[in-house]
C-alpha cells in the first residue's frame, strides 16, 4: 500500500514539474520552495514556482488541487516526505536539479528542469498545459 502511495506521489511530483516555479536564488532553492509549499498545503504559492502564465494561474491551482484530491493520501505523503538535492547543473538560462525524494522509507530520484524567465528560475517542461 505504501509503495502504491509513493508511486502516486512520484507521479504527482512529475506532473507538478511538468506543469510548471517561483523566484529563488538558485534552481535548487526553487525546487525546495515548491516542495516546501506543497508540504504546507499551500498549493497557490507552490504554483508560483511553476512556469505558468499569470492568465492561467487560477486554472493551474485548481487543476493541481484536484490532482491532490483525486489521489487519496497524496497530500499526507507530502507532509511526511523529505527532499534532498543530489546535483544541480546550470547551463546559461537552463538548469536541471536532480532531487531525491523519500517518504516512509521509500526513495526515488527525480530530475527537475528549470529555466530562467525574467531573471527568476521557474520549473518548466515542454508538456506544460498552462501557457
Amino acid at each position: 500500500m505504501k509503495k502504491n502511495m509513493f508511486s502516486t506521489l512520484a507521479a504527482v511530483l512529475l506532473m507538478a514539474f511538468a506543469l510548471t516555479s517561483c523566484s529563488g536564488d538558485t534552481p535548487s532553492e526553487v525546487v525546495k520552495g515548491f516542495f516546501s509549499n506543497m508540504k504546507s498545503g499551500n498549493v497557490e504559492e507552490a504554483v508560483r514556482y511553476l512556469d505558468v502564465d499569470e492568465a492561467y494561474y487560477e486554472s493551474a491551482v485548481n487543476e493541481y488541487s484536484r490532482v491532490l484530491e483525486r489521489h487519496t493520501g497524496t497530500s499526507e505523503l507530502y507532509k511526511e516526505g523529505e527532499i534532498k538535492t543530489i546535483t544541480e547543473e546550470v547551463n546559461g538560462d537552463e538548469a536541471e536539479v536532480e532531487v531525491y525524494f523519500t517518504v516512509y522509507g521509500f526513495g526515488q530520484s527525480v530530475p527537475v528542469n528549470l529555466k530562467k524567465i525574467d531573471g527568476n528560475w521557474k520549473i518548466t517542461s515542454k508538456l506544460t498545459r498552462f501557457k
